[in-house]
């Protein structure tokens, strides 16, 4: 019975662990990526751990060590499932990933459902020797709304990844259906040139990038001469004058500055308006072609 097996996860999220523990499994070890919310939360719960310290340690303990599952929730490493799984025949290595897969496989798929606009979710899955790619066991979806940002998406998500593998749990890990990916369908992990803002895009494409990275360690960003200028949010205002007012205005003019926003022309006759800027804000003029 799987309520009787030994348990080890490994990952930098709580929630799914916490569905461990108050269902009281056999967890043998925990392993934490250093500096995560699974980290400050097993500290304040008084709860033994091991920091994820490098992929070789992990890889040698579950060579070593016997368990029945490995629950992965958040790890950095691609890990050799056929190798480990060699060392003992019953094991089971199971995934639960932040996404709607097949779609949105890779390291940063809450980051890529805004910037794309894609439905996402969290997926229990049969891991491998690839990235994401295993039998699906359980999923729930999470439809796509402009009205998330990255902080709203992720809580979201940590409900929808708890609920998965309470299901997975419900009906023993078994396999619902094979993962099949579609030419439609996106791996995404964040670079650094992700954040930039290009005003010569769509505006729908740069309220998406606003939105994909709003949480406060990233910032969506735009330069102007050697000042950087992080944005945290938008609206877009189509066309709030019945008459010409913004004629004289060029696209991509500051047409006005208030508190920690600006509104830049856009499309003849509408405004974008960038809210919550960090950056120094006297640097930025009415008249400004951004």
């Amino acid at each position: 019975m799987i309520d009787s097996a030994k348990y080890i996860f490994v990952g930098n999220r709580f929630f799914v662990l916490e569905e461990m523990l108050n269902l009281k499994l056999d967890i043998k070890k925990i392993f934490a990526v250093s500096g995560s919310y699974l980290e400050k939360e097993l500290i304040k719960n008084n709860i033994e751990y091991e920091l994820l310290s490098s992929k070789e340690k992990l890889v040698e303990y579950l060579l070593n060590n016997e368990f029945d599952f490995l629950i992965v929730n958040g790890c950095q490493y691609i890990l050799p499932v056929s190798k480990i799984s060699a060392s003992g025949s019953n094991k089971k290595f199971i995934n639960i990933h932040p996404s709607f897969l097949p779609d949105l496989r890779g390291a940063d798929p809450i980051h890529a459902a805004l910037l794309f606009g894609r439905d996402s979710g969290a997926t229990c899955h049969i891991m491998n020797d690839n990235i994401d790619a295993g039998d699906i066991i359980s999923q729930v979806k999470i439809n796509y709304s402009p009205d998330y940002n990255t902080d709203l998406l992720y809580q979201l998500t940590f409900l929808a990844e708890k609920q998965v593998f309470v299901d997975a749990y419900k009906k023993e890990f078994q396999v619902s259906k094979p993962q099949s990916k579609t030419k439609h369908d996106i791996y995404y992990s964040f670079e650094p040139e992700d954040l930039e803002i290009n005003f010569n895009d769509e505006t729908d494409k740069i309220q998406k990038r606003i939105k994909a990275f709003s949480n406060k360690n990233k910032g969506a960003r735009f330069k102007k001469g050697e000042n950087i200028f992080k944005v945290y949010d938008s609206k877009f205002i189509d066309k709030p004058f019945e008459t010409e007012v913004l004629n004289g205005h060029e696209e991509n003019q500051v047409v006005f500055k208030y508190g920690d926003s600006i509104a830049i022309k856009r499309n003849k006759s509408s405004l974008l308006i960038l809210e919550k800027i960090e950056g120094d804000l006297s640097r930025i003029q009415t008249g400004d072609i951004l």
